[in-house]
């Protein structure tokens, strides 16, 4: 005769096998609707740094922009604030940012723009690439952990949180960008000049020889 106490070991140890087989089951549903609920996310455009020939930062608040060209000559030229010679190495940065840009997280549900400073932006980024395709994104205010910033994308729908310090390549472009300057070539050497005999060297001189 199996007693009391064994029979409730059994009924635990079913209990138990019952649950294990349950977890099982139900857990790989649940990872394969975690997986569907957070899609990954793709970068702001299918682009190369090579495909960027221009670029322009307008910052909408102090009502200033830069905007660079890349020549045939592959040397970046500046357009605006001023004409000149760009600094080649920071536009390059630019371009190499726009082309591997990947969001952190997407608002899909952001009807209120102006919670994320989108309503009114701080600055808009417009780059065009040399099969005429332009591409344009605005920026908005810094997200609550300090480290990111909200942006909206002209054609892409919902708020895109960003990297602050990525998307400083780009923007930091609103700070002087230096103008390189010639070089002065100096004169060529003629030679010591030889100042002229005074008069009173002149007077001596003859007294010197008058016999």
């Amino acid at each position: 005769m199996i007693r009391r106490g064994t029979w409730i070991v059994l009924g635990m140890f079913g209990l138990l096998l019952a649950f294990t087989i349950w977890w099982q089951r139900g857990r790989p549903a649940e990872q394969g609707a975690a997986q569907e609920a957070t899609p990954t996310l793709q970068a702001l455009w299918n682009v190369g740094a090579s495909q960027v020939v221009w670029i322009e930062v307008e910052d909408l608040d102090a009502g200033t922009h830069v905007a660079a060209e890349l020549r045939e000559d592959g040397t970046w030229w500046l357009l605006e604030p001023q004409a000149g010679p760009a600094d080649a190495l920071r536009l390059e940065q630019a371009a190499a940012w726009l082309e591997q840009a990947i969001p952190r997280s997407q608002l899909s549900e952001a009807d209120d723009l102006s919670v994320f400073g989108l309503e009114a932006p701080h600055q808009r980024v417009t780059a065009r690439l040399d099969d005429d395709r332009q591409l344009t994104f605005e920026v908005g205010d810094e997200a609550p952990t300090g480290t990111m910033t909200y942006v909206r994308v002209e054609g892409r729908a919902g708020v895109l949180v960003l990297s602050k310090y990525g998307l400083s390549e780009v923007l930091g472009l609103l700070d002087p960008l230096p103008v390189p300057t010639a070089t002065p070539t100096p004169a060529p050497e003629t030679g010591t000049p030889v100042a002229p005999p005074s008069a009173t060297e002149t007077s001596a001189s003859a007294a010197t020889i008058t016999p």
